[in-house]
């Protein structure tokens, strides 16, 4: 099987913010950054109050409140504006390229053609396959990933069932994971 398409701007964008999402040391790193002020605030707050200062205990708990409160939607602008900077600097040059991959028919590899050359997988790489609601991540052992955009391609279910065989003829497992409902926030 063989499939054309090309990834934007957006596509890339998508991508960075999905891999942030599944991301350990980017969650941990949030749930420190969400906690850690309010419960300094909390501290000074309480500490004020015991000091007969109410106005700015209250003030104190107020703005620990609202850090807590406010953080995600912080953070998400924060992350995508980060991202956004990242891929215009270093996939400027891939956007909009045509880009193939083809499936071979022993299903032991998988070859993708760019503009900057081919690339060959080993099906055995694999580790996870991820299907969001616009895109198929296929996740490689070394780390890197391959990049399908649903929306792009006709024969979705075909690619579907190329990814099953794959993962039935191996002696191996892939680990597949669905989250039709996962949603990219912008």
């Amino acid at each position: 099987m063989e499939i054309e398409f090309t990834l934007s701007r957006a596509d890339y964008i998508d991508f960075q913010l999905f891999a942030a999402t599944k991301s350990e040391t980017i969650k941990k790193n949030k749930r420190k950054g969400r906690n850690r002020l309010p419960i300094i605030y909390l501290i000074l707050g309480t500490i004020l109050l015991t000091l007969t200062d109410k106005i700015f205990a209250i003030i104190f708990y107020l703005i620990g409140f609202l850090w807590y409160l406010l953080y995600p939607v912080m953070t998400k602008k924060i992350y995508v504006r980060h991202y956004e900077k990242y891929v215009d600097e270093y996939f400027k040059n891939r956007f909009d390229s045509m880009i193939k991959v083809k499936f071979s028919e022993d299903y032991d590899t998988i070859e993708t053609v760019d503009f900057e050359g081919e690339s060959r997988f080993k099906t055995s790489e694999i580790e996870r396959i991820f299907e969001i609601k616009r895109f198929i991540y296929i996740k490689m052992n070394s780390g890197s990933h391959l990049i399908i955009p649903k929306y792009k391609i006709d024969k979705i279910d075909n690619l579907r069932e190329e990814l099953k065989k794959i993962s039935q003829t191996k002696k191996f497992d892939i680990e597949t994971e669905s989250d039709l409902d996962f949603k990219i926030d912008k």
